[in-house]
């Protein structure tokens, strides 16, 4: 499976094969595609078949954006990591999904 979360301008790329780690990975990105690009090609290069291989994305990504539509349909098993159990009081929390904020509190 491939971990991607997402910062400003760059992500962290965490690839885990057969439960051992291959790579954890900080990339910088200026499009959707490049973050495309750079997941398929850390699947080529640890022998994970892209249209097996699942990519969960937390962080700064939001689902009518062009990374998330671009990753949506090029990668056969993506999503957005989710957690059903939190929830945040704090107020403007809410105002985010939940994806958002699960890179700091797992």
């Amino acid at each position: 499976e491939i971990i991607v979360i997402f910062y400003p301008s760059r992500f962290i790329l965490v690839a885990i094969k057969e439960n051992v780690l291959q790579i954890i990975q900080s990339i910088s990105y200026t499009s959707s595609e490049d973050v495309l690009y750079n997941i398929v090609h850390i699947c080529n290069v640890h022998e994970m078949p892209v249209s097996v291989t699942r990519v969960i994305a937390s962080g700064l990504i939001n689902t009518g954006s062009n990374l998330y539509n671009t990753l949506y349909s090029y990668l056969d098993h993506f999503e957005l990591d989710k957690n059903d159990t939190i929830e945040f009081a704090a107020e403007g929390f809410a105002e985010h999904p939940a994806h958002y904020f699960l890179p700091f509190i797992q």
